[in-house]
């Protein structure tokens, strides 16, 4: 039986097709679930690994997470709570249901990090000038860029 969290991955994933081909942008799904990745695309720059995460309400903070962490099969072994690094995938594609948000980060931006937060419904006022959220979670700027992948 399905569960919650693999419903709303398979959401988010439905939903990340569905922009790739509203921006034209040719993708493929691999074959199988042995890659840190769930797309390929097609870009001007070559094919470029895309992995899916889904953003969850953390209602404490007014504020969302995405989870870096990730559950693998590897030569008979399990690897949990495993960081992605520099080379699991070329962007992600995090997906915030409501409001329904994109976020396009190239893995450079978030790698080797457990988690990141994301504020598609605006940054909190105590945020702005916080120079630790400035440092940690600039990401705004990548919000809606389906430009990146072209």
């Amino acid at each position: 039986m399905i569960n919650s969290k693999q419903k709303n991955g398979i959401l988010s994933e439905s939903l990340a097709m569905t922009e790739l081909i509203r921006n034209n942008l040719p993708f493929a799904i691999p074959y199988g679930s042995f890659d840190e990745y769930d797309f390929i695309v097609s870009t001007s720059l070559g094919f470029k690994g895309i992995q899916v995460k889904t953003c969850y309400m953390d209602n404490s903070k007014n504020r969302f997470i995405v989870s870096l962490c990730t559950t693998h099969r590897r030569g008979g072994e399990t690897l949990k709570n495993k960081k992605y690094g520099d080379n699991s995938f070329d962007f992600l594609v995090a997906v915030c249901h409501e409001p329904l948000t994109y976020y396009i980060i190239p893995i450079l931006e978030i790698s080797g990090r457990r988690s990141i937060t994301l504020y598609p419904d605006g940054v909190p006022k105590s945020s702005e000038n916080n120079a630790r959220y400035t440092q940690m979670n600039n990401l705004e700027k990548y919000r809606n860029a389906w430009h990146l992948l072209s």
